[in-house]
């Protein structure tokens, strides 16, 4: 079956669907061309953000489930204190990690 555009409403422009097969992101790793070196760190300061973005998100979920099963105001404190440590930690550890990457920039430079 061929995909068919909804119909647009009116003052919109209607979307035209690609009749192609979108390549495959493998495909789009093989096609890069090699990145600066300047590039590969901007690019590394995404990925520690991301990644810490992604085990903090993990990681408040997991404390919330902890939260739920917890039996008396005595454990509820104990697991917001530990889980604070733990935030400090994670938030400690990737801005150390950014500044490092940060100054091998500028130090590239």
């Amino acid at each position: 079956p061929e995909p068919v555009s909804a119909p647009a409403e009116a003052g919109e422009a209607p979307v035209s669907l690609s009749d192609g097969a979108l390549p495959s992101p493998a495909s789009w790793r093989a096609g890069r061309r090699p990145v600066p070196a300047l590039r590969q760190d901007l690019e590394g300061l995404g990925e520690t953000l991301f990644a810490f973005m992604r085990d903090e998100s993990s990681a408040v979920l997991t404390h919330l489930n902890a939260l739920k099963d917890a039996r008396s105001p005595a454990d509820a404190i104990r697991l917001q204190v530990n889980e604070m440590q733990r935030a400090a930690d994670a938030s400690l550890t990737c801005w150390s990690e950014l500044a490092r990457r940060a100054t091998r920039m500028v130090a590239q430079r």
